[in-house]
């Protein structure tokens, strides 16, 4: 990623990418860096080896040969100064669609932190172990590549992470932005995985989405002009196809798509193209929730519909 990590002494030469595996906890690789799934194979239902679930698993072995997930600590940190934005991205045990509403458990999330000068002063990535649900879903597999059996194997406690993240949270100025790629989705993600306790904080954040096709009108012209004639499209572009318009440049993070922290290196190149003095204004880039009915649980229960007014059918990356 362009954005980058400047070590304390700020030494350039010390300056790591966001997702390495520089960027670590402890600044170490770990043994499970390059570890395979276990799975057994005879006993996955039969599919074609060519269709979307083994691809998935695949790719997501793939980004396990360089990458890992952090492992989660209780130790109290303390957070940049200097830290304006924060990126997440979550992938979850089911994959819903059209207007249904995301009660789906989180099954990896991860986070970039950043100043106002762009530069990435933290990256982290958790996988979490089942909680709240039994199985992934196969369709959510063939999206992610993450197994349930995987899940139990390395993931980390689901409260500690959470515990992490709502601190991370408060640390976000009111001038800043939690930042993500179709927050309808992501709101109503946290909405029924964090206690209450954390929703407050979670509610009190200020958030900004980078999906809303009014914003296309600050695309290259003749994305622009392409895209914004598209009046019956009843949906968003998806992340990646977003992310190719305005970085010409192809990057790793693309064909990692669905690898959370990959989906957050995507979601701060396009904030960080509509954010420009010429394009979309703070307002712009501002995202409320409206609620449409009554919570119906908490921590786990049925969430309301929430969204934009007006809010086209989301579709999610």
């Amino acid at each position: 990623m362009e954005a980058t990590v400047k070590k304390q002494d700020g030494n350039d030469a010390n300056a790591v990418k966001i997702g390495s595996k520089r960027n670590r906890d402890n600044n170490t690789t770990s043994p499970s860096a390059k570890l395979k799934f276990e799975l057994d194979k005879t006993q996955l239902p039969l599919v074609s080896r060519k269709g979307n679930y083994h691809q998935a698993i695949k790719t997501r072995e793939e980004w396990l040969v360089h990458n890992d997930w952090n492992s989660v600590t209780t130790d109290t940190r303390k957070l940049p100064a200097n830290v304006k934005y924060m990126v997440v991205d979550v992938e979850t045990h089911d994959w819903k669609e059209g207007t249904d509403v995301r009660d789906g458990r989180i099954v990896e999330i991860a986070w970039g932190l950043f100043s106002d000068e762009g530069n990435c002063l933290e990256s982290k990535q958790y996988l979490l172990k089942p909680h709240g649900y039994k199985e992934i879903t196969r369709k959510a597999t063939a999206v992610h590549g993450i197994t349930t059996e995987c899940a139990i194997s390395h993931g980390s406690d689901a409260n500690l992470v959470f515990d992490e993240f709502t601190s991370v949270l408060r640390a976000i100025p009111r001038h800043g932005f939690v930042i993500a790629y179709n927050m309808f989705h992501e709101d109503q993600i946290f909405m029924c995985n964090l206690t209450q306790e954390q929703t407050i904080v979670w509610n009190n954040a200020p958030k900004c989405d980078t999906y809303p096709m009014v914003l296309w009108k600050y695309l290259p012209p003749q994305a622009s002009k392409k895209y914004m004639k598209q009046t019956r499209r009843d949906h968003g572009m998806n992340l990646t196809e977003l992310h190719n318009i305005i970085q010409t440049e192809r990057k790793s993070c693309n064909k990692f798509a669905h690898t959370a922290i990959a989906d957050v290196e995507m979601t701060w190149d396009i904030f960080r193209y509509y954010s420009k003095p010429d394009r979309a204004s703070h307002n712009e880039l501002k995202w409320i929730r409206k609620q449409n009915r009554a919570n119906v649980g908490v921590g786990g229960g049925r969430r309301p519909k929430l969204g934009l007014v007006g809010e086209p059918r989301q579709q999610r990356d």
